[in-house]
């Protein structure tokens, strides 16, 4: 009986030790580089699987910190699905490497309009990209619902008739977004007929 519990304790103390020389996992080695992480997360965008698209701008950026586009996808993905405290640290980061960029600066102005915070610095920064006249009518939108948030009436049904002069042709989402942005500031103008 002492051979056979002599054995026992020798054969558990074998398996016991054998546990510490199991071999560690190996990583997964991403095979996309940092664009074809951008142009799946575009994809995703454009199906509208935000979820997919914030995964893929986040590689992205892993792969890159300093990549604009990654960084600016990556706030624009967070911000859709409500994420918005990692959202506002991309569009900030983006800022980083590109001080004055008018797509991270409006992005971030339309972040603290929509939280009723900052509103000071949101309207610089609106300010700020309306300054590149391809963002002017979506800086624009974002002023309207931030001079809406500080209580400038008047002011914000301006800047929503600024907006609507300058709706881009080629966006056709600008202007029913900017009808939702002139309901809320009390602008009843009916929205101009295009054909």
């Amino acid at each position: 009986m002492r051979l056979v519990r002599a054995f026992g304790c020798l054969f558990l103390t074998g398996i016991i030790s054998s546990c510490g020389t199991l071999r560690p996992v190996t990583t997964f080695n991403d095979p996309l580089s940092g664009p074809e992480h951008l142009q799946l997360a575009a994809t995703y965008e454009t199906q509208g699987e935000m979820a997919a698209a914030e995964r893929e701008y986040r590689a992205a950026v892993k792969r890159d910190r300093k990549d604009l586009a990654a960084q600016i996808g990556l706030g624009n993905a967070a911000f859709s699905q409500g994420h918005n405290k990692e959202a506002e640290l991309a569009f900030l980061r983006a800022l980083g490497i590109s001080k004055n960029n008018p797509a991270a600066s409006n992005n971030l102005a339309m972040l603290y309009a929509s939280e009723g915070r900052k509103l000071k610095t949101a309207e610089k920064l609106a300010l700020r990209a309306a300054d590149d006249e391809r963002f002017r009518p979506y800086a624009f939108d974002t002023l309207a619902t931030v001079y809406f948030k500080q209580g400038r009436l008047d002011e914000a049904r301006a800047a929503v008739a600024q907006a609507r002069s300058l709706a881009p042709a080629d966006d056709p989402a600008f202007l029913p977004n900017l009808e939702k942005t002139a309901r809320a500031v009390g602008d009843v103008t009916p929205p101009a007929i295009t054909e």
